[in-house]
């Protein structure tokens, strides 16, 4: 209980804090839709609360997802944990790290490929 009456205490004394976690904690709920139109009425409105509360960080944010409003909708017809996609990533870097300088992305994409079919570099 000492760290919720700890945050409780900082909320008090900033209430910009508190408006940025709020928004935090509501932005998650957005991963738990199944389907693609409630998930971007969900977003829609919480961009609406956004701008109300004039947190240029946040801003930010709802302007990535926005640019990347196909791929986050995509969770709901495919839910990929995001530390897979994160070790796919991770992945990729070391290839390109590994090609030092190659620039033939159907080379890059062959070995992507075979690296996810094999577990195998």
């Amino acid at each position: 209980m000492p760290k919720r009456n700890t945050l409780n205490r900082l909320f008090q004394l900033n209430r910009r804090v508190f408006k940025a976690y709020m928004l935090k904690e509501s932005l998650e709920r957005l991963w738990n839709y199944r389907y693609e139109g409630a998930m971007a009425n969900y977003l829609r409105k919480w961009m609406d609360q956004l701008r109300r509360q004039r947190l240029p960080a946040f801003q930010k944010l709802a302007d990535m997802l926005i640019r990347h409003i196909d791929g986050v909708l995509n969770h709901c017809r495919t839910k990929v944990c995001f530390g897979v996609v994160e070790a796919v990533n991770g992945n990729i870097r070391m290839l390109i790290n590994r090609g030092r300088g190659c620039r033939n992305m159907r080379y890059l994409l062959l070995k992507a490929k075979r690296m996810a079919a094999t577990n195998v570099e």
